[in-house]
């Protein structure tokens, strides 16, 4: 930086050699001006720059003052490598005509990522070096795009390329691989250079290899083992089946097995297991014996008769830890009491009744008829129940009972839903009626009579003038229908009439039952299908679910006569509730903090059974703890007047996801859909 002109006098105030140079070659005036300049202050390592002498270094890269060091070719110059940790000019690596980039890579084989699990992130370092005598640049890397997707190069992106190295340098490609379904996994990265002695003319191929197996996930059934009575002195056999219902071929590794100190209840020696002989099941296949462990367990009570219980534990080798219950009574047998024999619908003229009395039930209507089940035995009384018959529009909850404890009862309701006339010959006053059966079989064979209880139920309904009744029933889709298949998907059904009124199922309302108890009830239930009902213009219509998986779900309309709701659309939608298919139903059980037969009864659609857990929880616990999630079809079995005429079919793949599943026009006091074959006259 230059001073100020000065008079040459004071110039020399401030420099006596250089006012005696100046004197000597042309003399030293008060008038004349000379110029000064100063040494420039040079900027040190790290400070802003624009050119290279500002800096100390002599190097302004990128705006900042730079010693030449750098850790990677970015902290160089464009024309710069970095070798070493300094930064060297790239020119002096340049190929001559008697050198040659020769690429190597590290590992040479194929690249193995080995078990990953889904969720899971598994790395691999792919070093690519190069080991001749001059430049090996990297025109660009990537992955095979017909490999597997869950393998990833982020280092690949083509703004990195291209790439040199120096020789005997190298730089590390990382890839990742995480899961997305089971099964083996390959791919190929592909690395293209100026190596052209590397296999294809420079380009070179690395193979890929992961994999996961699944997850294994252990099914018991059954999940509880009630011997019911067995007399001092006696034994019965029961059989435990053990089978790994996970996801791909992971292995279920069964570590120990044992009964928990009990000489009432045991299992033969060649069935127990420890860790020092552990029991290894492959994925489930019936056909394949050695997939399916069988574990009989004997209940032999001695001494004083009484109830007994214990249970039998089964560990697996990830720490899963399940009891199954054991409960059998020598105290004496079940003595089972059923307080009807023939159940009759026909309106009784109470204010449950919207009908005079006594005479059939308009068709669409919704009855029921109560009855209990009594046990006064001495040993849990056990039963099931199916319809026969012309069983068609009844149903019974709840459709899966729990033991019934000695003194103990169970109410039982049958409900009665007609969707065409019993008696087509006297439609408006029928005599004759839907003739179905409830048959009730339990473990009481004393005497031998009371195996089999039967309750007659004839149901006497009318229908009314020109008026045709749409039934729609819709079933759906269950990998497995036992308990032990653990399939807790859900399908609901909508109807949606032409102003927008829906008909659907219920929203139940829970809550704890006394207060502070911890067991929850159903303590409020709203009906979607009032506000339809109340607009009155669109005829009449209810819904109601049937069976232990709420299927079939149905939605009977009715009331419209010749000419209701003519031209309009009905529209039939259906909802994928739940989607969680193979969780262990006994881990449920253990989370939820319930036992697994009231888990059962709850799933099933039973009422009056208290819980321990908020019920909207059920499905969040389910999607938390589940491998696999499904989809599922549905069917809608489409009638009028009680005669079937379509069933339309669609796939549901996703939880959340809703279809229209059919359409229906009314025309001339006909629901008509010719795509589907529902003609109208």
């Amino acid at each position: 930086m230059s001073l100020r002109f000065l008079p040459v006098a004071a110039a020399c105030a401030l420099s006596g050699a250089l006012c005696a140079t100046l004197t000597l070659g042309m003399g030293c005036f008060d008038t004349e001006y000379i110029s000064v300049e100063r040494d420039p202050v040079l900027r040190p390592v790290g400070d802003a720059c624009t050119v290279d002498v500002e800096c100390a270094t002599g190097r302004c890269v990128a705006g900042v003052c730079d010693d030449g060091g750098c850790n990677n070719d970015d902290d160089c110059r464009n024309d710069e490598l970095c070798v070493f940790g300094a930064c060297e000019p790239a020119d002096e690596f340049a190929c001559q005509p008697d050198q040659a980039p020769q690429l190597s890579r590290s590992p040479a084989g194929t690249v193995e990522f080995g078990q990953v699990n889904i969720g899971a992130v598994a790395d691999q370092i792919i070093t690519i070096e190069n080991t001749g005598d001059c430049l090996l640049t990297l025109s660009d890397a990537g992955l095979l795009g017909t490999g597997s997707p869950d393998f990833h190069c982020d280092l690949c992106d083509p703004t990195n390329f291209p790439m040199r190295i120096p020789p005997f340098r190298s730089i590390d490609l990382t890839v990742t691989f995480s899961p997305t379904a089971a099964g083996d996994a390959t791919s190929q990265l592909m690395v293209t250079s100026d190596d052209l002695t590397a296999e294809d003319e420079g380009r070179v191929t690395i193979d890929l290899h992961a994999a996961y197996d699944g997850a294994a996930t252990i099914v018991v059934e059954p999940l509880e083992v009630n011997f019911d009575y067995v007399a001092v002195g006696s034994n019965r056999t029961i059989d435990v089946q053990i089978t790994n219902r996970g996801t791909g071929n992971a292995a279920l590794t069964i570590t120990d097995l044992f009964v928990e100190s009990s000489t009432q209840f045991t299992i033969p020696p060649e069935s127990r297991v420890n860790q020092t002989n552990p029991k290894v099941l492959g994925h489930y296949n019936p056909d394949l014996a050695d997939t399916i462990l069988i574990v009989p367990v004997t209940f032999a009570p001695q001494g004083t008769p009484a109830n007994h219980t214990a249970s039998l534990l089964i560990i697996t080798l990830d720490g899963t830890t399940l009891h199954v219950p054991l409960s059998g009574s020598s105290l004496g047998p079940p003595q089972i009491t059923v307080s009807a024999t023939e159940l009759e619908y026909k309106c009784q003229g109470s204010p449950l009744d919207p009908c005079p009395a006594p005479e059939a039930y308009p068709v669409g209507m919704v009855a029921y008829r109560q009855f209990t089940i009594t046990n006064s035995g001495q040993s849990n009384l056990t039963i099931n129940m199916t319809l026969g018959g012309e069983a068609g529009d009844f149903a019974v909850s709840p459709s899966f009972v729990p033991p019934i404890a000695p003194g103990g009862m169970m109410p039982i309701t049958v409900f009665f839903n007609p969707s065409a006339p019993s008696d087509p010959a006297n439609r408006f006053d029928p005599v004759e009626a839907f003739d179905a059966m409830l048959n009730i079989t339990s473990n009481d064979t004393d005497p031998g009579t009371d195996v089999l209880k039967t309750v007659v139920l004839r149901g006497f309904s009318k229908g009314g003038q020109n008026d045709q009744v749409l039934k729609l029933e819709m079933n759906f889709e269950n990998a497995d229908n036992s308990w032990a298949g653990n399939d807790y998907r859900d399908v609901d059904l909508e109807l949606v009439s032409p102003t927008g009124f829906s008909c659907a199922k219920p929203i139940r309302t829970w809550g704890e039952s006394p207060p502070g108890s911890g067991n929850y009830v159903v303590i409020s239930e709203e009906d979607l299908c009032d506000e339809w009902n109340a607009y009155g213009q669109e005829g009449q219509t209810n819904w109601i679910a049937l069976g232990q998986y709420e299927e079939p779900e149905r939605i009977i309309v009715f009331g419209l006569g010749p000419t209701g709701a003519e031209g309009g659309v009905f529209r039939a939608n259906v909802y994928y509730i739940e989607d969680c298919a193979n969780i262990p139903t006994g881990l449920l059980a253990n989370i939820l903090g319930i036992g697994g037969s009231i888990l059962l009864g709850i799933l099933g659609g039973a009422v009056g059974i208290p819980i321990t857990v908020p019920p909207d929880q059920i499905s969040d616990m389910i999607a938390n703890n589940c491998f696999d999630h499904e989809g599922s079809t549905a069917t809608l079995h489409i009638s009028r007047d009680g005669v079937e005429d379509a069933a339309p079919q669609v796939r549901l793949n996703n939880k959340g996801e809703v279809r229209e599943i059919a359409t229906l026009t009314r025309s001339n006091g006909q629901f008509c859909n010719e795509n589907l074959g529902v003609l109208c006259q």
